[in-house]
């Protein structure tokens, strides 16, 4: 398997308003108590309970995970940062000089127009994962390097086109559904809902992200 720092949220820096790096356990319970302002999805449309994510039982291509995807549902790894955001992307480049990818998470603060808001990370497919459907992620906070590995679980995937993604930390405290297309509709993402139906998601927690193409 190749060596992918791959997507997100699970390793992302997280601050306190005095910037001070936060313990993860913090942002689980940031993350369950401060919620978006935009509209969370009915809760009748996913099932309510603890969340049970696994990866995704096939073997996929991680190098055609690379690119351009846009946030359109998240349970927020970092609610308290993450409140208001707009035009969530995340970018993946991979270097085939070194196997190595670096990943950079951009959203806009409050609205459209608003300051960009950016962070990166450094990863891995995971050593245990024989589909690649397991991947390891450290966030970078300033010059330094995270030092340990946090998983990150591709639990939904379109394996043909590679045109949607969700992705979600192991017990489902963070979330992210990614598309290729920067604006979908409600009902073209129903059958992705269903998928975290299947998991035990809790929807009224996913905040449902504004995106507008420049």
């Amino acid at each position: 398997l190749v060596e992918l720092p791959s997507a997100v949220h699970n390793g992302r820096p997280v601050h306190d308003a005095r910037g001070s790096v936060l313990d993860p356990a913090d942002c689980i319970q940031h993350g369950s108590l401060e919620l978006s302002r935009f509209a969370p999805v009915s809760a009748a449309s996913c099932r309510m309970g603890k969340p049970a994510p696994v990866p995704l039982d096939v073997k996929i291509d991680p190098k055609r995970c690379m690119g351009t995807w846009y946030v359109q549902y998240a349970i927020p790894a970092a609610a308290f940062i993450e409140k208001g955001a707009h035009n969530g992307t995340e970018q993946y480049n991979y270097d085939d000089a070194t196997g190595k990818v670096t990943v950079t998470y951009t959203f806009n603060e409050g609205s459209f127009d608003g300051p960009i808001n950016r962070s990166a990370q450094r990863g891995r497919v995971s050593p245990k994962s024989i589909n690649g459907t397991i991947w390891n992620v450290k966030p970078i906070i300033g010059p330094c390097v995270f030092p340990v590995w946090l998983d990150y679980l591709v639990i939904d995937l379109d394996t043909a086109a590679y045109s949607y993604l969700t992705a979600s930390a192991p017990g489902g405290w963070w979330l992210y559904v990614m598309t290729r297309d920067q604006e979908v509709t409600d009902a073209s993402l129903e059958p992705r809902l269903e998928v975290l139906k299947q998991f035990g998601f809790d929807c009224s927690l996913l905040t449902r992200m504004p995106q507008k193409a420049s």
